[in-house]
């Protein structure tokens, strides 16, 4: 009876053993579906990371670009302008010594008045040429 009992009891610890390692065995694939879930989750959230990162980076590219545009166009806007001032003053000054000698060679000669009204034209047609240069040259 006593061989029958300690053969029983053998019996019934394998089987414990053995149940018990099935379900070490059930429970470490389950770990190991949920280290996969994770990993799979840790690598979608990095993607979007990524993602979200990359368009941020991409919105400040753009609104730099767009911002150094609007000012080299102000800038080129405010050459112009200046340009053109610069023109006007010499236009100005160059049709006041011309009047200032007209007035001057009428005192002293009758004959040279042609050619001074020649040369206010010539003047002011210079002006007019180099301003529709300057617009050709924007548009180009």
């Amino acid at each position: 009876w006593l061989a029958g009992s300690k053969q029983w009891y053998q019996r019934r610890v394998r089987g414990m053993l053995i149940d018990r390692a099935d379900d070490l065995v059930i429970e470490l694939t389950g770990l190991r579906a949920k280290i996969s879930e994770m990993k799979e989750e840790q690598n979608n959230l990095e993607r979007n990371m990524r993602e979200k990162l990359r368009a941020e980076y991409n919105e400040l590219v753009h609104n730099m670009f767009s911002t150094c545009n609007t000012l080299r166009h102000r800038f080129d806007e405010f050459k112009e302008q200046l340009t053109q001032e610069c023109r006007d003053s010499i236009k100005g000054v160059k049709i006041s010594a011309i009047d200032k000698m007209r007035v001057v060679r009428r005192q002293s000669l009758h004959g040279t008045e042609d050619r001074l009204s020649k040369f206010a034209e010539d003047a002011k047609s210079v002006a007019d040429l180099e301003k529709e240069n300057s617009e050709l040259a924007k548009l180009l």
